[in-house]
């Protein structure tokens, strides 16, 4: 045989070795992914799941293996080529030569690159799984979020919540035996006889160049049909748990990433007018906001919105707005003797004002806090503004300056650090007169030495001191005080006092066959929710005892709820609701109430405007939810919600919904239609209208701003 065929025969057989061994090592990327799956169901699914859609579960199941399919795809796309090159322009050496290039040193590097891609794949699925525990979903934009948080708060969460030691020491043994399989699956001599049997039948370069391309290809795009397998086939079946089963861990972090990356480039995107009509027409934008016919007049945005309270006999009160952390409403309707998730919040609820029809800005604490205190919704495509491009405006319409300008003391009450993301700072421009976090309320408690007054995430107060301290604090007050306070330790990791007594939570039947997770964490929650609820509870009864009773409005509503059961596409309301409950003096009665109204955390604060001060003005986008004519309706994030039912927004794509009144007079079920009603058009149209306005006054702010530096 001449020497060239010899060459270009060592070459193939080599070639074709390394694309076996790469089969190999596919298996292995599949396994890793199908035993996540398979932990992922068996440690999430909800009883009785396969008695109801045992036929969605296989599709899911296969479905998700074609998702596997794709990602091993991608990760074999650079082996390939690497091979590819190495076949097609290696040229004629001597046999040692070629040996040495086109076997020993691709070995060494493409032993590394299985090894490191192993390791990532499992590591990015175990995070996923740990991350669904949490949040009951798989890694989304939030997972970006964390790492803006205080970093040593994080690991001290991850070491108290997972076996970090046991978890590095396995990855360091994964390492090392994945290394192995792949130095040793790479000198296999079945491999090498099978691809010199095969260079025998066909050794052309052709053939083996563009087989493997065209296969991964079709891999890569995951069907034959005309537009390649996303993520968002994963929605294969009614049950919202079947349609997770699908994806796995590196398509969800590449779907977070890609949503994350786009909220960090908002300000390079087209303004919310240009994305959703009005064409910069602001006073149109205003008339659907206000429900009138002519725009509001002024010289400015901000003059246009400008609204003044009644003139009214209050005294001043106190005004108190409690954030809690993780309140969610839906877990509030299976309080009873034996569950009793309320504790002595319950009787509070039951006399005072509670509007349960109502939702937070946004699914996380700093998105939720921020927008009451700057007085705004969250816009969507726009950052959280106390870190974005705004993050050092001082708005002329945040909610502390109405209080301010009638003489109150503005503060602000956080049981963390601070620091937390640029909170001290940015709440300061936003006119609060201080900012009081853990050190200086643990250092005014004055609390004996050896007093366990805090948690382990950071030191953090726990409930009951928070509102020891807001109690002594307006108890000794000289001036009017607006407090807002946030809560956290109904956050992970669900540390309590140890001199707290549970009441009983005996979780009921109907509650207990749709939950997910770890029994434990569950429970875990589950306690820490009570006793928020208990302290805060405990605290309003303290405040109606004693003589603040006639001279305080509280208002308390949770940040965001929290995620232990599957919510179907119909219960999105009741995944997003938290609620809001108001506590009023005797002499200070709004003229109208009806607890279904419909509302979001914009307005909160210009209902407590209304009810507390007297002929001030003030700029909100919100309405006093005590007033019988008004824009009622609940935003979260993008999606609306009225009685009239919900309009959801993604892009410039649009779903509507109907209410299904399973149970009558109840707004918990929603029906999708394809035929919006005028009331669903109209708010979707109010929707915009409000968002196009914020962002115009934030715009307007900016300019100001800027020309003021000038």
């Amino acid at each position: 045989m001449p020497y060239s065929m010899l060459n270009k025969n060592n070459r193939t057989k080599n070639y074709l070795k390394f694309l076996l061994a790469s089969i190999s090592f596919s298996i292995i990327y599949l396994l890793v992914l199908g035993i996540f799956r398979a932990v992922f169901y068996i440690g999430y699914a909800p009883e009785g799941l396969n008695d109801n859609y045992f036929s969605d579960v296989l599709s899911a199941f296969f479905l998700g293996f074609r998702f596997d399919l794709q990602i091993v795809s991608y990760l074999l796309i650079i082996p390939v080529m690497v091979y590819i090159i190495l076949f097609l322009f290696l040229k004629k050496y001597s046999g040692k030569q070629t040996e040495a290039i086109a076997d020993q040193r691709p070995r060494r590097f493409f032993s590394i690159y299985y090894t490191v891609s192993t390791i990532l794949l499992t590591f990015i699925s175990l995070v996923d799984y740990y991350y669904y525990a949490y949040f009951q979903d798989h890694i989304d934009f939030m997972f970006f979020g964390l790492f803006d948080d205080d970093t040593m708060e994080l690991v001290i969460i991850f070491w108290k919540n997972y076996p970090l030691i046991q978890i590095t020491l396995a990855f360091i043994l994964i390492t090392f035996l994945v290394y192995k399989a792949t130095v040793f699956i790479l000198k296999q001599l079945w491999i090498e006889k099978l691809a010199s049997k095969i260079v025998a039948r066909v050794s052309s370069r052709i053939v083996w160049s563009l087989v493997p391309i065209l296969i991964i290809f079709l891999l890569a795009r995951g069907t034959f049909s005309l537009f390649p397998l996303t993520i968002t086939k994963a929605s294969i079946s009614t049950n919202q748990f079947v349609n997770k089963i699908a994806v796995n861990g590196v398509l969800a972090f590449h779907r977070a990433y890609m949503e994350y990356s786009g909220q960090k480039k908002y300000a390079s995107r087209k303004s919310y007018s240009e994305r959703y009509g009005f064409k910069k027409n602001i006073d149109e934008a205003l008339k659907i906001w206000g429900g009138t016919k002519k725009a509001p007049e002024g010289k400015t945005l901000l003059d246009k919105i400008t609204r003044r309270t009644p003139r009214q006999n209050t005294g001043k009160p106190h005004v108190v707005l409690v954030i809690m952390e993780s309140f969610g409403s839906y877990w509030l309707q299976y309080n009873s003797s034996d569950f009793n998730i309320m504790g002595e919040l319950a009787e509070h609820l039951n006399s005072d004002y509670y509007f349960p029809n109502f939702t937070s800005a946004t699914g996380n604490t700093i998105g939720s806090t921020t927008a009451l205190i700057t007085n705004s919704p969250g816009v969507p495509g726009v950052y959280f503004l106390s870190e974005g491009k705004y993050s050092k405006l001082s708005l002329s319409f945040a909610a502390a300056l109405p209080f301010k300008k009638a003489g109150y003391t503005t503060r602000f009450l956080y049981s963390g650090s601070a620091g937390w993301r640029n909170m001290n700072d940015y709440y300061v421009r936003q006119g609060f007169d201080s900012i009081e976090s853990e050190n200086t309320i643990r250092g005014k408690l004055n609390k004996p030495a050896g007093t366990q007054v805090g948690n382990e995430w950071s030191v953090k107060l726990y409930d009951e001191y928070l509102f020891e301290y807001l109690f002594k604090e307006l108890s000794e007050a000289k001036s009017p005080q607006f407090i807002v306070i946030l809560t956290t330790t109904n956050h992970p990791p669900y540390d309590l006092p140890d001199t707290y007594q549970p009441l009983s939570l005996k979780i009921p039947p109907t509650l207990k066959e749709n939950l997910i997770g770890n029994k434990k964490l569950l429970d875990q929650r589950f306690m820490a929710f009570q006793y928020s609820n208990h302290q805060v509870g405990k605290f309003l009864t303290k405040i109606k005892n004693s003589s603040l009773k006639n001279k305080t409005v509280i208002a308390i509503t949770g940040d965001h709820g929290f995620r232990a059961v599957n919510f179907e596409t119909d219960q999105s309301f009741q995944k997003f609701m938290v609620p809001l409950y108001i506590y009023t003096p005797e002499h200070i009665v709004p003229k109208y109430y009806a607890s279904d109204t419909f509302g979001s955390h914009i307005d909160i604060i210009p209902t407590l405007y209304n009810l507390t001060l007297s002929n001030v003005t003030y700029q909100s986008l919100g309405f006093d939810l005590f007033a019988r004519s008004g824009g009622h309706r609940s935003i979260y994030m993008s999606q609306i919600y009225s009685s009239e039912g919900a309009v959801r927004l993604r892009g410039k794509g649009r779903k509507y919904f109907n209410w299904d009144f399973k149970i009558p007079g109840k707004f918990d079920i929603l029906k999708p239609t394809k035929k919006p009603t005028r009331g669903l058009k109209k708010i979707e149209n109010e929707f915009h209208a409000t968002m196009m306005i914020t962002e115009a006054l934030l715009e307007e702010q900016l300019k100001n701003s800027e020309m003021t530096k000038r």
